[in-house]
């Protein structure tokens, strides 16, 4: 702000200087002194030219930056070292759950063999509790990690693999 007001200011003052030798200029007669005054005339025009036609200022701008030293602490990094061996170790234990397969729709020949096989009263157990875990299990479910599973799906109510 401060330098163009400079500018606009010298542009003035050099404006003024041009009329001032302009009325010299008309009041002179002697050739060498008109010269001169012309000479001294075109300099200032080109001074006044070059004023207004540059580009503004480049605005700077400090940036400061703050540069922090970090120093390790080898107690503190043991410890961290211990802490993440052992969650390897125990991620390294842990084996995450994998639902069993989707069974099959069955077919009405694997249904009833593995039930037809069974003695009476073991079959009428087996089939009402069957049904009893399907019905009341359908709507509970567990979690591991961030899946989440139903369990109605681990039961078969058709066959038992066991049976087999």
């Amino acid at each position: 702000m401060k330098t163009r007001r400079k500018l606009e200011l010298e542009v003035r003052q050099l404006r003024a200087r041009i009329e001032e030798k302009e009325r010299n200029l008309a009041e002179m007669d002697e050739r060498q002194k008109k010269i001169q005054v012309e000479s001294e005339l075109r300099q200032i025009k080109s001074r006044i030219l070059e004023l207004e036609n540059t580009p503004p200022p480049v605005q700077e701008k400090i940036i400061i930056e703050e540069v922090l030293k970090v120093e390790r602490d080898p107690k503190l990094e043991k410890l961290t070292d211990d802490v993440r061996s052992g969650l390897e170790t125990e991620r390294q234990i842990q084996k995450p759950y994998v639902p069993p397969p989707t069974p099959q729709t069955p077919t009405k020949a694997t249904t009833t063999a593995p039930l037809n096989s069974m003695p009476s009263p073991l079959r009428s157990s087996y089939s009402s509790l069957n049904t009893h875990l399907s019905g009341s299990l359908s709507s509970i479910t567990a979690s591991t990690g961030d899946e989440y599973f139903p369990i109605s799906g681990i039961f078969d109510t058709t066959t038992d693999s066991r049976m087999s």
